[in-house]
Parts: C-alpha cells; sequence; structure tokens
C-alpha cells in the first residue's frame, strides 16, 4: 500500500510505503518519476547515519559489452537490419514475424 505524501512542506514530499513479507515495497509514481526509474533498472541506497539515499543506476554502454550474441553475416554498419533481427528475435516467434517493408 502507497500513501500520498504529507504536504504543507514546501521543501519536500514524503511519500510511505508498506514493506511486505518478502522485505519488498512499492515505489510511489513520483518517486519513481524523480529517480527516472523504469521497470527493471537498478536503483542504489546509502545508508549513511541512520538516513537512506535511493539513487537511479543508468546503464552505460559499456556494461551492455557481451550481452548480445552477434547476427551471423549481419552487415554491422546496418543498424535497421540489426534492430529488425533482433526485433524478429526477441518477440518475433510471441507477436508473429515482422513483415518486410
Amino acid at each position: 500500500m502507497v500513501d500520498e505524501p504529507e504536504k504543507g512542506n514546501k521543501m519536500k514530499d514524503i511519500y510511505y510505503a508498506t514493506l511486505t513479507s518478502k522485505g519488498q515495497i512499492t515505489v510511489p509514481r513520483a518517486v519513481r518519476e524523480a529517480l527516472a526509474v523504469y521497470t527493471g533498472d537498478r536503483v542504489e541506497f546509502t545508508v549513511e547515519e541512520g538516513l537512506v539515499a535511493v539513487k537511479g543506476i543508468s546503464t552505460d554502454i559499456e556494461d551492455l559489452f557481451g550481452k548480445f550474441k552477434p547476427v551471423p553475416g549481419a552487415d554491422l554498419t546496418d543498424f535497421d537490419a540489426i534492430r529488425r533481427n533482433a526485433w524478429e528475435e526477441a518477440i518475433g516467434d510471441k507477436y508473429g514475424r515482422v513483415a518486410e517493408e
């Protein structure tokens, strides 16, 4: 359960969330938007003197190195073909093949 922020303090909004038995919380939408985090993104928690700071972590392009397998015979300069092949591999079987343009 997520409660609305307390109003009245012009410097900050305070949001509340309830901890589940699994140690999880739902981050309020306004907080997710302020952190610019989305489904699957990572967050960093820093604990200092009893206070916790939360920071959204951006994925650096270098973090993606080696995460994707190359397409055999693909021209790596043809980005439209690379995008089309990735689309077909990722969801083509689930939603049907992408029609050739």
